[in-house]
């Protein structure tokens, strides 16, 4: 008797830690896979400012030129620097729009606006690296 009551014991302990235990991710490492993604293309805010830079002195260049004004290269420069902005300006609105008060109380909640937020905050992440890399195979030409 003594035995079958240790092993109820043990068993019912191990069920009510299972049982408390939450399946799926935290709220914390979801969270820390957003940031880790934010974290990974903001530092890439400086190679769109420099880009833009580069664009605006080819555009003088190209303004300047004693042949003439090359209205196709000056399109093509300011699509270049229109997508660039766009990239710009989608990671500032990513930023200012997180909203870390949604993390707060129910689990579930946090858990679906922080999917939410990796769509978005990829969809950023594309945004940047394509107008990074058109910018700069342009100016590579």
């Amino acid at each position: 008797m003594n035995r079958f009551k240790t092993y109820l014991g043990v068993f019912l302990l191990g069920a009510s830690v299972l049982v408390g235990c939450e399946s799926g991710p935290s709220v914390a490492d979801k969270r820390a896979e957003v940031m880790a993604i934010h974290d990974e293309v903001m530092p890439k805010m400086d190679d769109i400012h420099k880009l833009t830079k580069e664009l605006d002195s080819m555009r003088e260049s190209l303004s300047a030129s004693a042949e003439g004004v090359d209205s196709v290269a000056l399109g093509e420069i300011a699509d270049l620097k229109t997508q660039l902005k766009s990239a710009d300006d989608a990671m500032m609105d990513w930023m200012h729009k997180f909203d870390a008060s949604k993390l707060t109380g129910d689990k579930a909640t946090a858990l679906e606006y922080l999917d939410s937020e990796m769509v978005s905050v990829q969809a950023v992440k594309v945004e940047m690296l394509k107008a990074i890399e058109d910018a700069k195979a342009y100016l590579a030409k």
